[in-house]
């Protein structure tokens, strides 16, 4: 299997060959499919596709495709045509599948392997299927991850979306989250998503809720895409996550010594730590918004005994600062947590 250098446009190719000893001769027989693959001389039977003929050999298609072995032997109308009509193929990938059974090679592009390997399953050609889905797993990158995945759902090839999102697991860092989550976005607003993408989706929520503080102090061009999307995906199931994010004492401490060798003073620390607070801003008022308004689903579920002191310290501010008519909601919250610390 090659790839083609600094193309975009992956290659992919198979060749079989038993040695790498130079000069190679071709077997005979391998020199004769050679010679004869879209070759005219003694065809006896032809596909038509897109206004283009492929001249074929039934002797050769018989032999080496199950497929045509069963066409040819049914005593179908196909099977005494001298010209076979394709319609749901382009020519090129026809014409590589062709190629895969006359000398067991292809060369194509992501977009046409995709197209072969659903050819291959429908042709009942096994062995190329299975050279295919190893090819396109090899080659998987950020460049196609998502046009592969998105086929492999399409066509339920269970083992290739499997492979794909085991990939997206393994390759989830902060510097490649933003386009996933801008994909699996996209499949969620699906009517029906797919059940093992959203699955994924909750990986990459938890990912980005553990490694926040790190994007607040690195990443602080994209700290307003990963603020909304943790905004947008508040739930009850997950708040204590953020809220202990948000106020737990000294939330940068563990990142901050462990990325410094532990040499930061305490000043430092606390300077770390009111500017993460300052950044998630936001997310602490959008908080506070959500829990407001879902205090009894949250309550019912007792994740509010769990709740830091200090988070039910800003909650009662800002209920107060809002509007008098939060005064007795603010009052009430406050008898929850004194109840909790007791």
């Amino acid at each position: 299997m090659t790839c083609k250098g600094n193309s975009e446009r992956l290659i992919l190719s198979f060749f079989n060959l038993d040695t790498f000893a130079l000069p190679y001769v071709l077997p005979p027989e391998e020199k004769r499919l050679r010679t004869l693959f879209m070759n005219q001389q003694e065809s006896d039977i032809a596909f038509s596709i897109q206004g283009k003929i492929i001249p074929a050999h039934k002797q050769i298609l018989t032999q080496k495709s199950r497929y045509f072995a069963n066409l040819f032997n049914s005593g179908m109308i196909e099977s005494r045509q001298d010209i076979i009509d394709i319609q749901d193929c382009d020519f090129l990938v026809f014409q590589e599948f062709l190629r895969y059974i006359y000398v067991e090679e292809f060369k194509l592009d992501i977009d046409d392997a995709l197209k072969l390997l659903t050819l291959a399953d429908k042709y009942l050609q096994d062995d190329l299927y299975e050279k295919l889905m190893n090819s396109v797993k090899y080659h998987l990158s950020f460049k196609n991850i998502y046009k592969i995945l998105d086929f492999a759902c399409e066509k339920n090839i269970l083992d290739l979306k499997k492979s794909c999102l085991k990939w997206l697991q393994i390759k989830l860092k902060i510097d490649n989250t933003s386009e996933l989550i801008k994909y699996l976005d996209d499949q969620k607003r699906k009517p029906e998503p797919d059940q093992d993408i959203l699955k994924l989706y909750d990986e990459v929520l938890d990912f980005v809720i553990v490694r926040y503080v790190q994007i607040s102090q690195n990443y602080q061009d994209h700290i307003q895409f990963y603020e909304d999307f943790l905004i947008k995906n508040l739930q009850v199931d997950i708040i204590l996550k953020i809220i202990k994010l948000i106020f737990q004492n000294n939330p940068t401490q563990p990142i901050i010594n462990k990325s410094l060798g532990g040499r930061l003073t305490q000043g430092q620390i606390n300077k770390e730590t009111s500017a993460f607070e300052s950044k998630a801003m936001t997310l602490r008022n959008a908080v506070f918004t959500f829990v407001e308004k879902n205090f009894e689903a949250i309550k019912s579920k007792k994740i509010d005994l769990e709740f830091p002191t200090a988070f039910y310290s800003e909650f009662v501010s800002y209920l107060m600062a809002r509007s008098d008519q939060n005064k007795t909601f603010a009052q009430n919250t406050n008898r929850e947590q004194e109840r909790a610390d007791v």
